[in-house]
């Protein structure tokens, strides 16, 4: 697997961890062969974000750069699900900006919808369940 870091961070602990759970995570999910992780500044409630833009043949994820790298555990894992999501086919959106998921079409804004409502979408439950999931079997192999 292809990690490409898009960042002006430093910090070897953080860039390590992160490129760990990649690597680990492919054991158990299906993962593209290139990801970029990109670190930035983000509100102090956002964690990371997944690119999902059908013209993105190299899937990104985005991790807030203010994160301690034992906060980065769960939100890297996260993103990768979704990512994994991406690439199995399950999550998708259209070029209007129409989430599909398991081919169900969610007209949805997430920037207009509140974070409970967001949390309640198919793609970020089955996220959620399945960080915790994997959160723990990488844990347990260390």
């Amino acid at each position: 697997m292809k990690i490409t870091f898009i960042t002006s961070i430093q910090d070897d602990i953080k860039l390590k961890l992160v490129s760990n759970i990649c690597i680990s995570l492919v054991k158990y999910i299906q993962l593209p062969d290139h990801i970029e992780v990109e670190f930035k500044k983000m509100e102090l409630s956002s964690y990371g974000e997944t690119i999902v833009d059908p013209r993105r043949v190299i899937k990104r994820i985005v991790l807030n750069s203010d994160l301690t790298a034992k906060e980065l555990f769960y939100p890297t894992i996260h993103e990768l699900v979704h990512v994994s999501q991406m690439y199995i086919g399950k999550l998708s959106m259209s070029r209007t900006g129409v989430y599909i998921w398991e081919n169900k079409t969610y007209p949805v804004d997430p920037l207009k919808m509140s974070y409970k409502d967001y949390q309640q979408l198919p793609w970020e439950v089955d996220a959620h369940r399945q960080q915790m999931i994997l959160g723990d079997k990488l844990l347990e192999n260390q």
